[in-house]
């Protein structure tokens, strides 16, 4: 018979199976589910280890329901204002996981060590997606220059989750965060290349253009599946043809 700790890691477990699909609202539904449960296992009288267990997970559930809602709104929905405010309620309770795991690993209640290495990789990867929904309200409010730091911004953060997962040895997912990394990089030059066309300043435009046209081109070929840089590419070549 399953107990209430065994239904609670299963949600969280089809949580993370459904978002991987980017079936995100069944997803936050698991999540959901899941942190319900593990709210209830605190507060219930457990075995010391199974409720530190459910201290430290219960967190990360409520940071993964948090990030299911913000890469629905961002991805399928386009709503980025929404969106920003649910990767910001993702970003304090992954924080608030890193701190409880890393606080059950010195009471040694938890003994997996790369565990707040792991979430740390994924707050990196929640920080910046915010700072690109940012970057897309300014490059709606036509502020490309205010979009082309915060691309720059979201660059950093998908730096620092690729140096955690090459500590980590996850050569899969430090590929994912690399590939993320350029694309921001080729989407800051492109901004700031067409606010210097707008400006009529095209050598600072077609040099900047072309940068950008080198990055997307280089994730290109490190992910070819990934239509969109596909269409960054073409889109910047587009532009440089005219300049």
């Amino acid at each position: 018979m399953k107990t209430k700790f065994d239904e609670a890691v299963s949600e969280f477990v089809q949580g993370v199976e459904a978002h991987g699909s980017k079936d995100y609202k069944v997803a936050s539904n698991h999540f959901k589910k899941a942190a319900e449960l593990f709210e209830q296992l605190r507060e219930e009288e457990l075995e010391e280890q199974p409720q530190s267990i459910a201290i430290g997970n219960l967190y990360q559930a409520r940071a993964n329901y948090h990030h299911s809602i913000a890469d629905y709104l961002n991805f399928k929905m386009h709503e980025y204002d929404s969106a920003v405010n649910s990767y910001e309620k993702a970003i304090a309770d992954k924080k608030t996981a890193i701190k409880t795991v890393r606080d059950l690993i010195k009471e040694q209640l938890v003994t997996d060590e790369k565990l707040p290495l792991e979430l740390e990789a994924e707050l990196y990867g929640l920080q910046a997606t915010r700072f690109e929904c940012l970057a897309q309200i300014s490059i709606q409010n036509k502020n490309l220059e205010k979009a082309a730091g915060y691309f720059q911004e979201a660059r950093e953060e998908f730096q620092n989750k690729e140096k955690l997962y090459a500590n980590l040895q996850n050569p899969y997912e430090q590929k994912l965060a690399r590939v993320d990394k350029i694309k921001c990089e080729g989407l800051h030059y492109e901004c700031s290349g067409l606010e210097y066309l707008k400006k009529q300043k095209n050598k600072q435009a077609k040099e900047l253009l072309t940068k950008a046209q080198e990055r997307y081109q280089e994730a290109v070929n490190l992910n070819p599946e990934w239509q969109a840089l596909s269409q960054a590419l073409e889109r910047v070549n587009h532009v440089l043809l005219k300049i």
